[in-house]
C-alpha cells in the first residue's frame, strides 16, 4: 500500500468577435492508486469553432480528443492463486516472509495455491483508450426564409491492453506450465 494522489490540472480559452466564437481547453488529470503500481491518468483537449463568413455563409467545427491510461493491478476478490492483492493480503498467512532465502517470492507450503500477494504487483496489465469525437458543418442561406446545412460527424475510438503475467507468480506458473505442458502433447502427437 502507499499513499495515493490526485492531480488535475485545466487550461481553457474562449472568446470571439461579431462573426467569430471560439473556445479551446485542455485536461489532465493523474490519480494513483493506494495500491502500489496501481493508477489512471487522463488527458483531453476541446475545441469548438464557429465563422460566419458572410451574410449568407458560416461554418462550425467542433472537436473532442481523449486519452485514458489505466495501469491495472489485480484487485478482485477471487480466491487463491487467482485473488487479487488485497483478497491475497487477507488469505495470507502473516507470519511467512515475503521472499525466500534464494531471493524468490516465498509460497506457504501448507497452502501452495494460495498466491503471495506481493508477487501480484509484479503484473503488468496496461490499458489505453483514445477517443476522438468530432462534427462540422456548413450552412448557407440562399433566401430569406431558407437555411441549407450539411453537418458531417464522426466518432473513433481505440482500445489497446497489453498484459504479462511473470513466471514469479502462481498465474505465470500455471500458463508456464500449461504451455510447457502442451507443447510436450503436440511433439508426441
Amino acid at each position: 500500500m502507499r499513499n495515493g494522489y490526485t492531480q488535475q490540472h485545466n487550461l481553457s480559452v474562449n472568446g470571439g468577435t461579431e462573426k467569430t466564437r471560439y473556445l479551446a481547453s485542455v485536461n489532465y488529470m493523474n490519480q494513483e492508486g493506494i495500491v502500489k503500481n496501481n493508477g489512471v491518468s487522463r488527458f483531453s483537449a476541446r475545441l469548438n469553432l464557429d465563422q460566419e463568413l458572410s451574410e449568407y455563409v458560416s461554418f462550425g467545427l467542433t472537436a473532442t480528443y481523449s486519452q485514458n491510461k489505466y495501469d491495472n493491478v489485480p484487485l478482485g476478490d477471487n480466491a487463491n492463486e487467482y485473488s487479487g492483492v488485497l483478497t491475497g493480503a487477507i488469505q495470507s498467512n502473516p507470519t511467512i516472509p515475503i521472499y525466500d532465502s534464494e531471493g524468490n517470492y516465498f509460497i506457504d507450503p501448507k497452502r501452495p495455491f494460495v498466491a503471495n500477494p506481493v508477487s501480484l504487483l509484479d503484473i503488468k496489465d496496461n490499458t489505453v483508450k483514445d477517443r476522438l469525437i468530432g462534427s462540422a458543418f456548413v450552412s448557407v442561406k440562399p433566401l430569406k426564409d431558407l437555411e441549407v446545412k450539411l453537418q458531417l460527424g464522426v466518432d473513433r475510438s481505440f482500445q489497446k491492453r497489453s498484459s504479462y503475467l511473470p513466471k514469479t507468480t502462481l498465474q505465470g506458473q500455471i500458463r508456464m506450465e500449461g504451455q510447457i505442458f502442451h507443447k510436450r502433447q503436440a511433439l508426441l502427437i
